[in-house]
Formats: C-alpha cells, sequence, structure tokens
C-alpha cells in the first residue's frame, strides 16, 4: 500500500495548516509536526480544531488531527471519540481503523494499574527512547479513567483493539507498517492471553467484512455481498457482517432480503451504527410498500441521532406516501434545517405543499431550491407542474422546456411530454401540443386520457382525420 498509517495527503496536509495558521503564527509559525511538542501552540490547536469540527462535523482530517492531539494531551476517552468519528466516516480507510485500534491500545494499559515496577520500567524505557513530546507518557491510572468515562471494561477495549488490528491488516497494509501491526497483535494477545479464543472466533469472519467493506467502496457490490454472506455464514452472531450485508442488498434494491439481515444485526447489537441500522431497515420498508412499518424505523433512528438528516427525510417521504402531509411538511422543514443546500427536502417540502392545495406556497418552495441547485431538473420539473395548476402557463411552459434540455433522458418519460402538451395545448400552441401527446403515446399507448385531448386539438388545427402515428 502506497499510503503510511500516518501519512497525510498533500491536500489533508495543506489544509491541517489552514485551519491551525493563526496557532503557527502566534507561535512564530511553528510546523504542524512541531505543534505537539509546544504544550501552549498544542492546547490552542485543539480548541481550533474542536471549532472546525463543530462547523463541519463531517470533515474526516481535523477528525483525525483532534484525536490525535487529545491523545498528546492524555485525554484519551476524548481521543477515542474523535476516532470512532474517523471510522464512522471513513471505515475502509487503514488509517481510520489504525487510529481507533491504537487509541484504545493506550486504554489497555490500565492492566497496569499499581503495578509500580513496571510502570518505572517502561517510563525508563521511553525517556531512552526520547519521544520529542509525540506521545503522550504511559500513565495507567489515565487509561482507566478513560475507560470508565467511556463506560467500557479492559477486556471490551481489548477485544475491539485486536478485531480492529485485525481490519487493518485485511485493508492491505504493507512493509513496516504491516509488520508494526502484526507485533502489536503479538504483544496484545501475549498481555490477554483469555481473549485469544474469544477473539479467533470472531477474527476471520471480521476480516471478511473488511474485505467487503473494501469491494462495497469500489461499486463491486456483488462480489461485496459474497464476502459479507461468507462472514455471516462463518460466525452468525457477528452483528457488523449482517449490517453490511443489508447495506450492500439495499444499494442493490434487493429490499426484502436486507430486511431480515437489518433486524438480526439490531437484535445481535450494534454498538456504533445502531441509528443507521434503523434507517436503513426504514428505508427498505418503505420500498416494500410498509410505510407504517418505515416510519417506526425512522423514528428510532432520530432517537438516537436527533441531527440524522437522512432519516429525517426518510421520515417525511414515509409520511408523505401515507398521506400524512402536515407531519410530512414538518419533517421536511427539519431536513432542510440540517441541509439547507440540498435539492431533494425543497423538492419533498413543495410537493407535499403542492398536494395540500397550497399552490403559491410550493411554487415559492421550488423557486427557492433552483437558487441554490439551478440544474436539478426534478425541482423545474415539478415547479412546471404547479404553475401549470396556478394557470401560469407562460412560465409553466418555460420550465417544461428547461427540464427537457437539462434531463436528456426525460425524453423517454410519457408523462412529462403529457403534462407539457397540456399546457401547451390550453396556450393555444397546438402544433407543438399535437407534437407533444403523440411522444407521450409512443411511449405509453395505454394513456387512453389523453386521447380527448388529442383529438381536440387535431380538430382545433383542421385536423381531425389525420393519422395519429
Amino acid at each position: 500500500m502506497a499510503k503510511g498509517l500516518n501519512y497525510y495527503s498533500f491536500r489533508e496536509r495543506y489544509r491541517i495548516n489552514r485551519i491551525i495558521r493563526p496557532v503557527r503564527d502566534k507561535h512564530g509559525n511553528i510546523e504542524y509536526a512541531r505543534i505537539r511538542a509546544n504544550p501552549a501552540a498544542l492546547a490552542e490547536s485543539v480548541g481550533v480544531l474542536e471549532a472546525a469540527v463543530q462547523a463541519k462535523p463531517d470533515d474526516w482530517v481535523c477528525w483525525y488531527t483532534l484525536g490525535d492531539l487529545y491523545e498528546q494531551l492524555g485525554e484519551f476517552a476524548k481521543s477515542v471519540i474523535a476516532a470512532e468519528k474517523c471510522y464512522e466516516l471513513r471505515p475502509t480507510d487503514p488509517r481510520s481503523a489504525y487510529a481507533l485500534a491504537t487509541n484504545l491500545r493506550r486504554l489497555t494499559h490500565a492492566k497496569y494499574v499499581g503495578d509500580h515496577r513496571y510502570i518505572e520500567a517502561r517510563r525508563g524505557v521511553e525517556s531512552e527512547l526520547g519521544a520529542e513530546g509525540y506521545a503522550s507518557p504511559f500513565n495507567p491510572d489515565a487509561s482507566q479513567g478513560a475507560l470508565h468515562e467511556l463506560g467500557m471494561t479492559l477486556d471490551q477495549a481489548v477485544e475491539r483493539c485486536l478485531v480492529l488490528f485485525g481490519k487493518v491488516l485485511a485493508l492491505g497494509v504493507r512493509g513496516e507498517d504491516k509488520n508494526h501491526v502484526e507485533e502489536t497483535l503479538g504483544v496484545l494477545y501475549t498481555e490477554f492471553p483469555q481473549l485469544e479464543d474469544r477473539v479467533s472466533s470472531t477474527r476471520p469472519a471480521s476480516e471478511l467484512v473488511a474485505r467487503g467493506t473494501a469491494l462495497a467502496a469500489r461499486g463491486l457490490l456483488d462480489d461485496a455481498i459474497q464476502q459479507f454472506a461468507e462472514a455471516v455464514q462463518l460466525n452468525p452472531n457477528l452483528a457488523e457482517a449482517h449490517f453490511d450485508l443489508g447495506g450492500a442488498l439495499l444499494q442493490k434494491g434487493r429490499h426484502s432480503e436486507c430486511i431480515p439481515r437489518f433486524r438480526e444485526a439490531l437484535r445481535l447489537g450494534l454498538e456504533e451504527f445502531e441509528a443507521e441500522a434503523h434507517y436503513s431497515l426504514g428505508v427498505a420498508l418503505r420500498f416494500e410498500g410498509q410505510a407504517d412499518h418505515a416510519v417506526v424505523e425512522f423514528k428510532k433512528a432520530v432517537g438516537f441521532r436527533p441531527s440524522f438528516y437522512e432519516a429525517h427525510y426518510g421520515l417525511a417521504e414515509a409520511y408523505n406516501q401515507q398521506g400524512l402531509l402536515d407531519r410530512s411538511i414538518d419533517e421536511y422543514q427539519i431536513s432542510l434545517r440540517l441541509r439547507p443546500n440540498l435539492p431533494e427536502p425543497r423538492l419533498g417540502l413543495g410537493t407535499a405543499l403542492r398536494r395540500k392545495g397550497l399552490l403559491d406556497e410550493a411554487i415559492e418552495c421550488y423557486q427557492h431550491g433552483l437558487q441554490v441547485s439551478p440544474d436539478y431538473a426534478p425541482l423545474h420539473q415539478c415547479l412546471a407542474v404547479a404553475l401549470h395548476q396556478a394557470r401560469r402557463l407562460d412560465e409553466a411552459i418555460a420550465e417544461f422546456r428547461q427540464t427537457l434540455r437539462l434531463a436528456p433522458e426525460y425524453e423517454h418519460f410519457a408523462g412529462i411530454h403529457l403534462s407539457f402538451a397540456l399546457a401547451l395545448h390550453e396556450k393555444g400552441l397546438l402544433d407543438e401540443a399535437i407534437g407533444e401527446y403523440k411522444k407521450g403515446l409512443r411511449i405509453e399507448p395505454g394513456a387512453a386520457d389523453v386521447h380527448p385531448f388529442l383529438t381536440k386539438a387535431l380538430q382545433g388545427r383542421r385536423l381531425a382525420h389525420e393519422e395519429i402515428w
């Protein structure tokens, strides 16, 4: 593998150096690599990065760096939480798995609380090696405090650490990085021999899951499904395998098959992705026409994570599917507050308003969406329909034209041609209306309710005897 486990790409390094530039300049324009050796700059950098992740909670490189700096400050629980976020954002990046495994490894030092001879010997070795501020001192008491703060037992931390280091290997690290991870695993199995049987029973399945995750990230879903299915067969009690198998099946549109996988993952217990599992189950149920059950799952997802945009949006769509328009509108509005620059919640909100008969509000909603996403064809199409219903024919016709210009694939959809034809017909543009009627009927000959309109248009042009085709 080209990238090492402590590697920053040029783009990532540039971004971090830009974020901490005020701190660097205040302390003599020192490089990021030296900030960790400067206590004052280190503390100030943490504050800057905390503000950065609050503003952009999906910024992986900021979380990655913040976890590193927390660890330097001896704030081990915070470093684990930051590393968990990295792993959530990039589960197939070996650096994410390694960062989380390394931070959990720090917690395993709690084993040596009270062993003063070992602590003194360990610190003596660290002093001789000269860490130069790149690692916090060996501190079993702080590790034990972090375990308590995170609500973890020592065995739980060790077991997860072993599984994550195994995943790092499965993701294909090479050379010195591979040797280092294998050496660390060997030390852990020596320090905690009581866990070897328990972890070895899950390790092969976990490695299959890791390979499946990497394949899915490359778009090779069929191959990923095979890996996940083998992991489930090998270890039916591995919740992560059921969850990832369900996710791959969902992406393939195999909704009925993924539902039992998500249910089983939830039954077994997902420490990290319970909200995501409820959300994914809700999506599958909604596609299967079970909107009432989908609502239950989306609500559970929101309960775990109130700012979960996708779950709020899914809940809005499910309410819309049920015809519960007021509830749907409320959830679309929450979705918009969470992701104001996405066109989909604006589209859904406008459609719900239009279904309630609030045409002016729907039109305004669509128009606001187009200010942010001017080339989003579905917004133009829905705006055209709303303008047509409001009898604003010139504007509706312009929006139909813009829709077809932006999305040539819509030429194969009968609905847009027939809607466009009706607007043209009512405007008196009969030649063009006849052409659109014919396009729509060629695609969907069974649209019998359209034939009277076409006949009337033909008669209006004195073409009553003209063949339709």
